[in-house]
């Protein structure tokens, strides 16, 4: 039988410990990890992607709550102009820097993807496409926005047989740190009016939550959505 542990990563942010049958230690477990959440410090965003980026064009956009946001000086944003590209997943890194050495093999399945694909379509209609217009004929789109995920760094390993003990329930800090690039551009020049990229934590950074699939996919699906309204709230 295994013992409750708690496993330190190298990342402050990350702290996290596992329960397998929950005993007297682990009650005591849990209430030092508690008292301690508040001396930690906070996950530290990974190095911008923006390198390579020409910004002599654009002007800084610091207002609003991205790490980095760009956007053409006195140029207008047409939603009904823009084309909707499905969220972009396939070159994700998953950054195992706060796992142990036999817990690495993490990465998103086939049906998670899906899923993720599936709500970000659903709510990106919902909050950026308009009405649809009275007029017969409508102009083709001349706008382009693309959404990807490029990096992953989860606090825990990840819940399957492969890496998690039966019945091992895992309690962390926010399910990871996950970073982002939206891109409005115009589809004929490829020219960016529009740049954006974050780092946020899945799941809540200040308080101590279960670390399974259920929990897990709903933090990643909110992620997304507050990424989406704050994308509307820039154009």
């Amino acid at each position: 039988m295994k013992s409750p542990t708690k496993k330190i990563p190298t990342a402050k942010s990350a702290e996290a410990f596992s329960l397998v049958k929950p005993s007297l230690r682990s009650v005591a477990l849990v209430s030092a990890v508690f008292a301690c959440v508040s001396c930690t410090s906070l996950y530290k965003k990974p190095l911008s992607a923006t390198e390579g980026l020409d910004t002599t064009q654009l002007e800084s956009c610091k207002q609003y709550n991205f790490d980095h946001c760009y956007k053409k000086p006195n140029n207008t944003i047409d939603l009904s102009e823009l084309r909707i590209s499905q969220l972009s997943m396939t070159d994700i890194e998953i950054d195992n820097r706060r796992l142990e050495h036999d817990e690495e093999d993490w990465q998103f399945t086939a049906r998670e993807i899906e899923r993720l694909t599936s709500h970000y379509k659903k709510q990106v209609n919902k909050l950026l496409t308009p009405e649809p217009s009275s007029d017969d004929q409508q102009a083709a789109p001349s706008l382009g926005l693309s959404f990807e995920l490029l990096k992953f760094i989860p606090n825990a390993p990840k819940d399957d047989s492969r890496t998690r003990i039966h019945n091992e329930k895992v309690f962390t800090r926010g399910v990871g740190d996950l970073q982002m690039r939206a891109k409005i551009y115009r589809i004929d020049t490829g020219e960016v009016l529009l740049y954006i990229e974050d780092t946020d934590t899945v799941g809540s950074e200040f308080y101590l939550e279960l670390n399974d699939r259920v929990n897990n996919a709903r933090h990643f699906r909110l992620t997304l959505n507050t990424w989406i309204r704050q994308l509307k709230s820039v154009i």
